[in-house]
């Protein structure tokens, strides 16, 4: 008897927290990034691809104005139960105050959800936020 009630409840408390065998945000994973901002101006977007287990990101963004440009970089994250957020930096910038991208993120089905700021090349190092991004590994 002591047993069965012992699985029933670990079978029912994972069911209560989402059944989930894997973490909602992996350690080291690849993660496909879109962000989009076109209700504001200056419009841009941006698609990349963030390496979480080499520290790396790849991006190509375009915004009104301003062209395509590329930014290659350095990769933070910061994990909380809920929250993903990924901190982009390019060489050029590296020490910076402000990353490049900035994205937070949450669950959202399959995929993960959330906003984005972007630095335009427009010479400030100001960013540029109101953006939402998808993600997806």
């Amino acid at each position: 008897m002591g047993r069965g009630f012992a699985s029933i409840c670990s079978v029912a408390t994972a069911v209560a927290c989402g059944g989930e065998d894997r973490p909602r945000f992996p350690d080291q994973a690849t993660w496909h990034v879109r962000i989009a901002r076109s209700d504001t101006h200056p419009t841009y977007s941006c698609e990349g691809i963030v390496d979480t287990r080499a520290g790396q990101a790849q991006f190509l963004c375009v915004a009104e104005r301003y062209g395509s440009w590329n930014i290659d970089g350095s990769v933070q994250q910061f994990r909380s139960a809920i929250l993903l957020q990924l901190w982009i930096r390019a060489a050029a910038s590296k020490d910076a105050i402000q990353p490049d991208i900035a994205v937070d993120l949450e669950p959202a089905g399959e995929r993960l959800h959330g906003w984005a700021t972007v630095v335009l090349p427009d010479g400030t190092g100001n960013g540029h936020p109101g953006a939402t991004a998808d993600a997806w590994l």
